[in-house]
């Protein structure tokens, strides 16, 4: 028995039961325990001190167990259990604590649960009233052949019956605490839930509104009426809700306006027709009229240009034929002369070559593909400066990708070769300044290749500028040599969904020389 005085002073001090085991022998003895475990045992206790475990315990052999790991681990541990008092026959819930003290105590502190476990024991049977009466509910809504649903106040969808899952398109356990945002399309859970967060607000019903269901099954038409849900302490816990299916009933007024709408559109038809037989007629005098205007521009352009460049190719002749009898002097005029012949032939095939692509250039049979630009702009870089090898010509272009590609075709090469032509047939220097700037830009989300041809001539007058691109101007008899290579270039230009115009080299200075700017979409 413990003789410690102080020791059982202590553990009379606990207010929790406690009692202790000495192990003897390979046995255990009741040693003690303190007036709060006496109390639990209904005073049954004295009975059992100092006697042995194996017999105390017979019934309860997992206790002598624990005892045992008590004393060979020596370390503290918990453990739950049902356990009825030998002699009170006092049935209780306890939560021990074993605790080893040395040499040979083991010291068990028993907390009575058996309030908290009756209570959990309790709920366990509540909730399974309830799921009983949950089953029972869910199968009266099943029957019912309209759609109903429960949610709480977060749009969360608590509960729907099947015919909900079924116009959904989904399994009914899924119906269970889903919110709307993971199967409705964004804006229609957004809409429900506004819907949702007004009946709450003003605790307020709506009644039969009609409204359109998207679900994996198609859409659907329903009538729906929300009610606030309000539980016994006066909060809204959420909203219920019963719609049911007129999708066929709005397919029948769906049809009706559908017939209404083809009554009228047949009753306009004839004047649609009408009205586009009239625009079809406008269009082909206008076509005709173009054609004309086109026929008569390259008519007189030919009997002007031509007949300059044949009479400066015959002067030159004439030139030739009036030294032919002394053959110094036919030598030195040759070489006068025969960069003269040579630039009037290359004005000539000019002339005919834009001629020519002016008279068949037309959108419907202008393929547009990707190309890469730097082939067609060195080639006709090279082409000028072996043509024009009696002026002093310097073109210079800065360094950029040459692998880049723009939405053009085989035109390309005429844009270039009528800017870069124009920039010295134009210019009276001793020296033709010419340089190209290529850049990247994007324009509203569109990129663009950007090409800068900036050159010494005569210049560009404000006045000349603002008719140099504008349609018609083409037929202005006014406007030779120039006109017409610019002309070309731009209707390529807006062939290619591109923009072209013209600024001045030295800005308010036109005799300076001009800046042709242009730019074409990028292949992506």
């Amino acid at each position: 028995m413990i003789k410690d005085k102080r020791f059982k002073e202590l553990i009379d001090k606990i207010s929790t039961p406690v009692h202790i085991w000495r192990k003897i022998n390979g046995d255990f003895v009741f040693e003690y325990f303190n007036e709060a475990n006496d109390k639990l045992a209904k005073g049954k206790l004295e009975l059992s001190l100092g006697k042995k475990a194996s017999i105390v315990l017979k019934k309860d052999p997992d206790i002598l167990a624990l005892l045992n790991t008590c004393v060979k681990t020596k370390k503290k541990f918990q453990r739950t259990k049902e356990y009825q008092y030998k002699g009170s026959g006092v049935k209780k819930y306890l939560r021990s604590t074993y605790k080893f003290v040395e040499p040979d105590l083991v010291l068990i502190e028993s907390e009575d649960i058996t309030k908290e476990y009756e209570a959990k024991e309790q709920l366990v049977q509540s909730e399974a009233e309830y799921r009983t009466l949950s089953d029972e509910m869910d199968t009266i809504f099943d029957l019912i052949p309209v759609l109903i649903f429960y949610k709480d106040t977060d749009n969360n969808i608590i509960r729907g019956n099947k015919y909900l899952a079924e116009v959904l398109g989904l399994n009914k356990n899924k119906l269970r605490n889903v919110n709307c945002f993971d199967i409705f399309p964004k804006e229609d859970a957004l809409q429900y839930f506004e819907d949702d967060k007004k009946i709450i607000r003003t605790r307020k019903p709506r009644i039969n509104y009609e409204e359109c269901l998207e679900s994996k099954v198609g859409t659907r038409w329903v009538l729906t009426s929300k009610i606030p849900y309000i539980d016994d302490n006066n909060e809204v816990q959420g909203i219920i809700g019963v719609s049911i299916d007129i999708t066929k009933r709005k397919q029948i007024e769906l049809n009706l306006r559908k017939a209404r709408t083809k009554l009228k559109e047949l009753n306009l038809e004839l004047e649609q027709k009408i009205k586009e037989r009239t625009e079809e007629l406008r269009s082909s005098e206008e076509k005709y009229r173009e054609a004309y205007l086109l026929s008569t521009f390259l008519k007189d352009l030919l009997a002007h240009d031509m007949g300059n460049i044949l009479q400066n190719i015959h002067s030159s002749f004439q030139l030739l034929n009036l030294n032919s009898e002394n053959g110094d002097k036919l030598f030195k005029k040759y070489d006068e002369v025969n960069p003269i012949i040579k630039e009037q032939l290359y004005r000539a095939r000019m002339l005919i070559d834009n001629v020519a692509k002016l008279s068949v250039l037309d959108k419907s049979d202008f393929t547009i593909t990707s190309i890469c630009f730097s082939i067609p702009l060195e080639e006709t870089i090279d082409f000028m400066e072996h043509s024009f090898q009696d002026r002093a010509i310097n073109i210079e272009i800065n360094r950029y990708d040459k692998s880049l590609e723009v939405k053009a075709n085989d035109f390309l090469r005429d844009v270039f070769e009528n800017i870069l032509f124009n920039a010295v047939k134009h210019n009276l220097n001793e020296n033709v300044e010419i340089s190209i700037n290529v850049s990247t830009i994007t324009k509203k989300g569109k990129d663009y290749a950007k090409f800068e041809f900036a050159d010494n001539g005569v210049g560009i007058t404000e006045e000349r500028k603002k008719t140099l691109f504008q349609k018609g101007t083409l037929y202005n008899k006014k406007i030779k040599g120039m006109g017409i290579g610019l002309s070309l270039v731009k209707n390529i230009i807006d062939l290619y969904e591109g923009e072209i115009l013209v600024e001045d080299r030295i800005h308010g200075d036109y005799s300076q020389g001009s800046v042709f700017i242009f730019k074409i979409p990028m292949s992506n």
